[in-house]
């Protein structure tokens, strides 16, 4: 007796496998959002929100980017650059709209993008959704001591952008190698992570371009080096598109040679 199934019975498999996937997929990305929800409600009192909300507003109703200090007694009008600017505006513009709702709507909408994207970088590269779901579990309770109105959330988002490129770009796929120089660009006047965001590039880029020792490295194909190339290169002087120029680009060291008290 033949066991071949029937055409009709296989159409009618197929879309249910589909469906109970799906819903898998859906629970487990839904019970990553609530458990982000969960500790994200008692951590939106950050303080340090005020003061990117002053900065922010400082920006909107002159329209200058700042270039000294404003608030030291001791420093009035030493020279300053805000270096996160542009991470600024948004929780500004959800604050005006809707007061704390909405930094605390703001604040749960990026954890959850967050989480989604780690859940899906993982869930890409392991092609297991269980073990990218305990992945994405493991981030969040790391994460949570940063949970809150905080503009490292952007270099968060920023840095699983960046993954998902190249991933894009090493499994062969279609990979908007061009997006590498503008996200830098968004980045660098966002949040001064940007600097570890160029560090995960050439740790994962460089390997690549090396000859294949015991296997240990997998080498890119011409199309790869060509796009990787292109796109680092293009990243260097996007980081210089900025209010400040060069002094932005040096805050982070700055921040981890000079300001020894903020460190």
């Amino acid at each position: 007796m033949s066991t071949t199934a029937r055409p009709e019975a296989v159409s009618a498999v197929h879309p249910g496998s589909f469906r109970s996937t799906f819903r898998f997929h859906t629970v487990l990305g839904a019970s990553l959002v609530l458990l982000v929800a969960l500790f994200c409600a008692p951590s939106v009192g950050d303080p340090d929100i005020w003061w990117h909300l002053e900065n922010a507003r400082q920006f909107v109703t002159t329209g200058h980017f700042a270039t000294q200090d404003l608030y030291s007694f001791t420093a009035l009008h030493s020279p300053w650059i805000n270096h996160e600017w542009l991470a600024e505006l948004p929780y500004y513009g959800a604050y005006r709209a809707f007061g704390l709702q909405g930094l605390f709507g703001l604040t749960l909408l990026l954890l959850t993008a967050i989480v989604l994207a780690t859940l899906y970088v993982a869930y890409r590269e392991s092609d297991d959704i269980k073990a990218a779901f305990l992945w994405g579990v493991l981030a969040v309770l790391l994460s949570v001591v940063n949970f809150g109105p905080r503009t490292i959330l952007f270099g968060w988002l920023f840095l699983l952008i960046l993954l998902r490129i190249l991933q894009r770009i090493r499994q062969g796929q279609p990979g908007p190698w061009w997006a590498l120089p503008l996200l830098f660009l968004v980045w660098v006047n966002t949040h001064g992570s940007w600097l570890i965001g160029i560090a995960v590039f050439a740790l994962i880029a460089v390997p690549g371009f090396l000859p294949d020792i015991g296997g240990l490295n997998r080498r890119w194909d011409a199309n790869q080096r060509r796009r990787l190339l292109l796109g680092g290169l293009l990243s260097v002087p996007a980081l210089f598109v900025n209010p400040y120029g060069y002094r932005l680009v040096f805050y982070p060291f700055d921040m981890a040679f000079r300001q020894k008290l903020n460190i």
